[in-house]
């Protein structure tokens, strides 16, 4: 199996959600072991991640939020793996935009809250990428509403956690 083939395939377990384990007797905390693969491969992952994507997901229509998450288990775990590999680097910065832009609906929304993750919860303290801050301004002036109201609270949390650092 070529490196290539193993990360389609661990993109694919990874959305699917095919090696996951929980950690408790409630199953509160559950770990996405195909997902954490993907992120130690590291960049060369990222092809195999956005053609899953794009071809397992986006000509799919899902009717909410819910249907999509239940179809598609894994498919937020694979996604802030993208971005957690996206923010090793800057010029990754202007891939992922392209990526997210090429995406629509339900799964772009989705991309949007792996976004939050990474910059948000994962880690507060990493500039998020000049590229993607400017994509993240455009869709407050010119995403659909339900983009330009994420936007809009992304932008509000991340100034005020980065202005509080400086003072």
């Amino acid at each position: 199996m070529s490196v290539d083939e193993q990360c389609l395939q661990l993109a694919r377990d990874a959305l699917y959600a095919r090696r996951v384990f929980s950690v408790g007797s409630v199953a509160l905390v559950s770990f996405n072991d195909a997902s954490a693969e993907l992120g130690e491969i590291g960049v060369e992952a990222l092809p195999a991640i956005e053609f899953v994507i794009k071809n397992e997901i986006c000509d799919e229509h899902a009717e909410s939020e819910l249907a999509l998450r239940r179809e598609y288990r894994g498919l937020r775990s694979v996604l802030v793996t993208y971005f957690r590999i996206v923010a090793t680097q800057d010029r990754l910065a202007q891939r992922a935009v392209s990526f997210v832009e090429g995406l629509s609906g339900l799964i772009r929304y989705e991309a949007l809250q792996a976004i939050w993750v990474q910059w948000l919860v994962n880690d507060e303290s990493m500039p998020i990428p000049k590229a993607l801050s400017h994509f993240v301004h455009k869709l407050r002036q010119s995403g659909s509403e339900q983009e330009q109201k994420w936007a809009m609270r992304f932008l509000k949390k991340y100034s005020g956690l980065h202005d509080e650092s400086k003072g």
